[in-house]
């Protein structure tokens, strides 16, 4: 009787972690849930053998030649192998993908969505002439900057080492890669797109002269910008040190 009690208590909290989760999950904001699934289920598909990177990554004359028109897509949304470099990865694209969607942009989906297609093209572009095979990295690295920048006075803790303010966290994080033995390349080009987006969203048109140069089409605005269902949504904070409490001291970074 007792090992069943025990079973059925465990059953009974493994189901409530479960609820709990699919709840957090459900109030995630539409654009940060469909990437960060999206980009889950893609590795999940390479891990399962039902697709290889070989189909997702991008190629220019597959695209072109071979009508492969998909490629434009997944090449963002695979990366890696499962292991500690893509749950880093996932857990900086969920968190300031996340923060950016319920703080700067909340309320303004279509004008996020604009975000993504104009740092998705630029990579597009850039990634022609670096050969890149998968922008994903970017395209994390270029949300951490764009939050960053927007949110300045934010104090950060890396891993309990690094004390700083938010503008240089995309630097750190391109440190933190060069000491793991990966290219900066990358981290560099996220950084590139990121800081062309919010000169051209923030500062220029805020300057004499200066005009708003990216103006999200109306047609994305009637689909996506729609009235809040729960306008008591507690959203995320941004002006904690480091957007969340990694433990101990509001670490940045996995334990």
């Amino acid at each position: 009787i007792g090992c069943r009690g025990c079973q059925s208590g465990g059953g009974g909290e493994a189901m409530a972690a479960y609820q709990s989760l699919l709840q957090e999950y459900r109030r995630m904001p539409t654009v940060t849930r469909a990437y960060t699934t999206a980009c889950v289920l893609t590795t999940a598909a390479v891990q399962l053998e039902f697709i290889t990177p070989f189909q997702l990554y991008f190629n220019p004359d597959l695209i072109v030649k071979k009508y492969q028109v998909w490629r434009l897509l997944t090449n963002f949304l695979f990366f890696g192998p499962l292991g500690f470099s893509f749950l880093f990865n996932m857990i900086f694209l969920y968190r300031y993908c996340r923060m950016l969607e319920e703080g700067s942009f909340r309320g303004r989906t279509a004008d996020f969505l604009l975000m993504f297609i104009f740092g998705g093209f630029l990579m597009t572009l850039f990634g022609i002439f670096a050969s890149l095979f998968f922008l994903g990295q970017a395209f994390t690295i270029m949300l951490v900057y764009i939050w960053s920048r927007r949110n300045p006075f934010v104090r950060m803790n890396f891993f309990g080492l690094l004390n700083f303010q938010a503008p240089f966290l995309p630097w750190v994080l391109m440190g933190f890669s060069l000491l793991l033995g990966n290219s900066v390349i990358v981290d560099l080009l996220g950084i590139a797109v990121g800081h062309i987006y919010y000169f051209l969203e923030d500062v220029f048109p805020n300057q004499p002269g200066g005009v708003k140069l990216l103006v999200t089409p109306g047609f994305l605005k009637a689909i996506f910008d729609v009235a809040e269902e729960d306008p008591n949504y507690n959203v995320l904070p941004e002006d904690q040190p480091g957007g969340f409490n990694w433990g101990q001291g509001q670490r940045l970074g996995p334990e």
